[in-house]
């Protein structure tokens, strides 16, 4: 069920990048020089971020240029430094895992996001930039990857402590305090559900950390289930849950970008190992 959900085109390149038409700001390679400064102008009017600029020769698109140094180059373009569409293009099939890792990539080679065209066999159709990783559609991708592993740490403890029947040791909360075992306890009472269901992500991480009975799960998926993996995404939780809220603001890009890269990457592995049965929605007998 994730994995057929995280293939899904919504978390393709595709979906992210914003169709290039006559509103996308760019400058033609036989523009005036009157016609260049309106759209410096323009660019620095509309938005501060408003970093990088589509080339155009005519009808075709030939790359991107720096606001910077078209203005250095507004009399004599042949001298700018013109990014081309064959170097910062992504195939529209691309999911979103492999964005990420192409723009951890570049990053790690330059200190400026770029923009990128998002192709179809070549033909450039959307620009894509680090700010589309704060639309709606990404959101929902962590989202859906922190759920799963929310309920695979569930079914973890589950295993570990079930009872004879449906009850559950209670022991599985000895790594909680007195107060977070109390409130989960309350909660469950209310809710008239089990405490491991009304348990938050927080509580399922350090049950998961520390709890002995877990041991040989930890071992067995260590090179996965890293401590690095449960701090990231215990960090981007709130985050996605509250789309109002950068997911990747320009100040952090580079911290948030190898945060939602490492998430994807090893979350993604344990999705292609523990993934639910697809006949029935039931977990893997693996």
């Amino acid at each position: 069920m994730f994995r057929e959900l995280l293939n899904n085109q919504i978390f393709s390149a595709m979906s992210l990048g914003t169709k290039l038409d006559k509103n996308c700001a760019y400058v033609d390679l036989q523009s005036s020089t009157k016609e260049i400064e309106s759209i410096i102008e323009r660019a620095s009017r509309e938005n501060d971020d408003f970093d990088n600029i589509v080339v155009k020769d005519g009808t075709s698109y030939i790359g991107v240029i720096s606001r910077e140094d078209l203005s250095k180059h507004i009399n004599d373009l042949k001298e700018m430094h013109i990014s081309k569409v064959n170097r910062y293009s992504i195939n529209e099939d691309d999911g979103l895992s492999k964005v990420l890792n192409r723009l951890k990539d570049d990053f790690s080679r330059s200190d400026e996001p770029k923009l990128y065209f998002i192709t179809d066999h070549g033909v450039p159709l959307y620009i894509f930039t680090y700010s589309d990783l704060n639309r709606r559609s990404v959101y929902i991708y962590f989202y859906t990857l922190i759920l799963f592993l929310e309920q695979w740490i569930r079914e973890k403890i589950a295993e570990n402590h079930r009872l004879q029947g449906r009850r559950l040791d209670p022991r599985w909360m000895n790594a909680l305090s007195q107060d977070e075992r109390r409130n989960l306890h309350n909660s469950s009472v209310s809710k008239k559900e089990s405490t491991l269901s009304v348990a938050g992500l927080k509580h399922l991480i350090k049950a998961y950390k520390k709890d002995g009975a877990l041991e040989w799960v930890r071992q067995m998926h260590s090179e996965i289930i890293t401590g690095k993996l449960l701090n990231y995404t215990e960090f981007l939780r709130p985050k996605v849950m509250h789309p109002t809220k950068l997911l990747v603001p320009r100040g952090d890009f580079s911290n948030r970008l190898k945060c939602l890269q490492y998430v994807s990457t090893q979350i993604s592995k344990l999705i292609q190992e523990e993934d639910f049965n697809s006949k029935n929605g039931g977990w893997s007998s693996r």
